[in-house]
């Protein structure tokens, strides 16, 4: 039987999936155990799954529907998301996760579990990765429309060279971003690292690509080892 942790943030829509995923691991004879929000301990332990809480709240940063209003905004949502609710407390998601590791033989992490990706680093644990849409996978050869965009519906024309030309941009503009998470590598002991944490903090173990196959098809750059799983 392994011990695994499974590392989520943010709305219903990232719990849901991490659940249904512990309750077959927990089916299987695992030890599975959900580390996120306190806000969701109840609904976590009435799905029959350990709970493990992980700062920050979510009832942490006010009313819930203004805070929907802001993530989910086409133009600003993400840096919203990323700048206002994950970096200011990553340092928190870290000592919390750092107690929750220890023992587990493996951690599952959601794409912005950094305090999560960087404690399973620094205790040595093998990391599984998972993306809950294919936006999130950035890739050139199957780039995203958004109609906050319209000029995006003839850029998914363009050829990959465009699209690697563009992501690089948006990498090097939302790179500094991460300075916290710099000074954070540093202070717990794991040696300096030029990767971009959200473009590039797939796993070199597994990635689990949790959508239907439907919504979009292995591509060339697709993380090595993604697994499209479907919808769980």
């Amino acid at each position: 039987m392994a011990r695994i942790v499974l590392s989520t943030f943010g709305s219903l829509g990232d719990l849901h999936p991490f659940l249904a995923v512990a309750r077959v691991l927990a089916a299987r004879g695992h030890d599975a155990v959900v580390a996120t929000h306190p806000a969701y301990r109840a609904r976590v332990e009435a799905a029959g799954v350990a709970f493990a809480p992980v700062r920050p709240d979510i009832e942490d940063h006010g009313p819930i529907a203004e805070l929907m209003k802001n993530a989910m905004d086409e133009r600003g949502g993400s840096e919203f998301v990323v700048r206002r609710l994950v970096l200011p407390m990553m340092r928190a998601s870290y000592e919390d996760l750092a107690r929750v590791l220890p023992g587990a033989d493996a951690v599952v992490t959601h794409v912005l579990s950094f305090g999560g990706s960087l404690a399973a680093e620094r205790l040595g644990i093998p990391r599984v990765g998972t993306v809950l849409q294919p936006y999130a996978m950035l890739s050139i050869h199957d780039p995203p429309y958004t109609t906050a965009f319209p000029g995006s519906s003839w850029l998914r024309g363009a050829p990959p060279g465009a699209w690697k030309f563009l992501w690089g941009m948006a990498r090097r503009s939302s790179r500094a971003w991460f300075r916290d998470w710099d000074a954070l590598r540093a202070e717990i002991g794991l040696a300096p690292s030029r990767i971009h944490p959200l473009f590039d903090g797939a796993s070199s173990t597994l990635n689990l690509a949790m959508f239907p196959s439907a919504l979009a098809s292995p591509q060339p750059d697709w993380p090595p080892n993604t697994v499209v799983t479907g919808s769980c």
